[in-house]
């Protein structure tokens, strides 16, 4: 009987060191595999990081794109928050078709509707006509963290002229418009400047 349990015993201690070797060598055969598909995804994203380096937008890239702030057709609106190179619109061709500008409440619409209508009366590229109901174009307002923004009437003076539909309201906001219209909305204009003398 003493020889039946030693062999019992020898024969468990085979089948745990059995058992051990085999889940070493799933575990050695998983180990490779996952090693091998982890290096594959780091070689990859190594290359993607290598390629973008070498496929950066240059300046040049973004004014063949964008055009170049000329002082005539092309208005600088702004930059990316993480580039340093201005976006600029060809006003020329911004004026041919409508447009429209959407966004949540607070993130900027009338801040760029007013920069790009300073940018189409500076360049006079076309002659607008604004209904403005909450008074944020013609005259001075506040964006949103508290600074005074000056208006359009301010920038550019005769260029711009607001008719108001009520003389008091104005009046009571400090504002001088150039007329009355009657109703209850201000109305922005500006002008082209004359090119031609009949």
């Amino acid at each position: 009987m003493a020889r039946y349990e030693e062999r019992k015993i020898r024969i468990g201690k085979a089948e745990k060191s059995a058992r051990r070797h085999a889940l070493e060598r799933v575990s050695d055969d998983e180990g490779r595999r996952k090693y091998g598909i982890q290096k594959g995804l780091l070689d990859t994203e190594r290359g993607r990081i290598e390629a973008l380096k070498q496929n950066e937008a240059t300046l040049a890239d973004f004014e063949r794109v964008f055009g170049r702030d000329d002082g005539k057709n092309h208005f600088q609106i702004g930059q990316p928050i993480d580039m340093d190179v201005p976006v600029c619109l060809d006003l020329r061709r911004f004026v041919e078709r409508s447009n429209g500008i959407f966004g949540k409440s607070g993130t900027g619409k009338s801040f760029l509707t007013r920069l790009i209508l300073c940018g189409v009366i500076k360049a006079g590229a076309a002659v607008n006509l604004i209904f403005d109901m909450h008074s944020e174009y013609g005259w001075s307002a506040k964006n949103e963290e508290g600074t005074e923004v000056k208006g359009l009437s301010q920038l550019f003076g005769s260029r711009v002229a607001v008719y108001t539909l009520d003389m008091e309201s104005s009046r009571g906001r400090g504002v001088k418009p150039s007329g009355e219209m009657g109703g209850g909305t201000t109305a922005c204009c500006s002008f082209r400047p004359a090119t031609r003398t009949w």
